[in-house]
């Protein structure tokens, strides 16, 4: 026996009504009609959002790098509005069915550029991260921030494209691996400089840190852009960080903290 909750049982009722009333039979049908549609659906598995298949030749290569290119460029001039298929196979220098054959849908390439941008932030926190294991810890929680409101991952607008309309889901794999990776490096940062942090989880202040900064800079790029340029966020984050690791006694003077020569 169909259950209430099920689509069509509200729809078997409402045809009980109809038939005492036939001059609203016409907007049966049109609630019947809206309702079906969507039965067919129910247990659908949806499409995996992604390329098709990784480029197995130089020249794959070189191509799928030109669609992302392009597609950076596109949702940083005009917007995700302006991207289409057919424009960006226009200036990538090929056909539609060329960029099917490695995308089934422009989704799946805007999926593709989030999640090189995600790679792209790991490999700049990796490199960086090896340069200031020695500094001191306050410019050490400069190049952390700087790392994050860097172009290098992204421009500006581009993010605030990607936030407000790429679903998470569609490079979620990624995401959450690297920042898997970059709390675990910071928590391997805060181990050598132990003595100059408070005492504490590093595993928990690791993950507080890395995403109270992060989630700041989400806010500025998808509400407040103008914030990314403005030296003041830049400085009042590290600060934010700094003293969220320092010992609330610390007799450092923080503001005499240079970047080694």
């Amino acid at each position: 026996m169909p259950s209430e909750n099920a689509p069509w049982a509200h729809v078997s009722q409402l045809a009980a009504i109809e038939r005492q009333t036939p001059q609203n039979i016409s907007r049966f049908v049109i609630v019947w009609t809206s309702c079906s549609s969507i039965v067919p659906t129910m247990g659908r598995r949806q499409q995996p959002i992604g390329p098709r298949a990784a480029p197995k030749t130089e020249r794959g290569r070189r191509f799928v790098d030109k669609v992302i290119e392009v597609t950076h460029r596109i949702l940083a001039e005009d917007g995700y509005g302006a991207l289409s298929t057919n424009r960006i196979a226009k200036l990538a220098g090929t056909s539609v069915g060329t960029l099917y054959h490695y995308f089934p849908s422009k989704e799946a390439i805007v999926a593709e550029l989030a999640s090189r941008l995600e790679t792209r932030g790991l490999e700049l926190a990796r490199m960086r991260f090896m340069e200031v294991a020695s500094w001191p810890l306050l410019e050490m929680a400069r190049a952390f921030v700087t790392i994050l409101m860097s172009d290098e991952i992204g421009i500006v607008s581009t993010r605030r494209t990607l936030l407000h309309h790429v679903p998470q889901r569609w490079f979620e794999e990624v995401g959450l691996a690297a920042d898997r990776e970059v709390r675990e490096s910071v928590q391997a940062l805060m181990a050598l400089r132990q003595a100059e942090i408070r005492q504490g989880p590093t595993d928990v202040m690791a993950f507080i840190g890395y995403h109270a900064i992060e989630g700041v800079v989400e806010a500025a790029v998808r509400y407040e852009p103008k914030l990314m340029d403005d030296p003041q966020l830049w400085e009042e984050l590290t600060w934010l960080l700094f003293r969220y690791v320092r010992p609330q006694n610390s007799s450092t003077k923080a503001a005499d903290e240079r970047i080694p020569s």
